[in-house]
């Protein structure tokens, strides 16, 4: 039950190097920023990019960085 986005609510996304390696997980003639949860996700990309990188390696390291943080 995914609902398209008209043009005008889109906006603009960020530059991704991963749009072909996206496209190839959707069906053809399927653009993955027409399915509107997709869509969602990708305008969020720089956050989740933070994340991932705040998350990345062992619980010591997440930990150091999350005390550094917190100061």
């Amino acid at each position: 039950m995914s609902e398209s986005i008209s043009e005008e609510k889109k906006g603009p996304l960020p530059e991704s190097e991963d749009t072909e390696f996206l496209n190839a997980y959707f069906a053809p003639g399927i653009e993955p920023d027409d399915i509107a949860p997709f869509w969602a996700l990708r305008q969020k990309t720089l956050t989740l990019q933070a994340f991932v990188t705040l998350f990345r390696g062992s619980e010591t390291d997440v930990l150091l960085r999350l005390l550094v943080l917190s100061e």
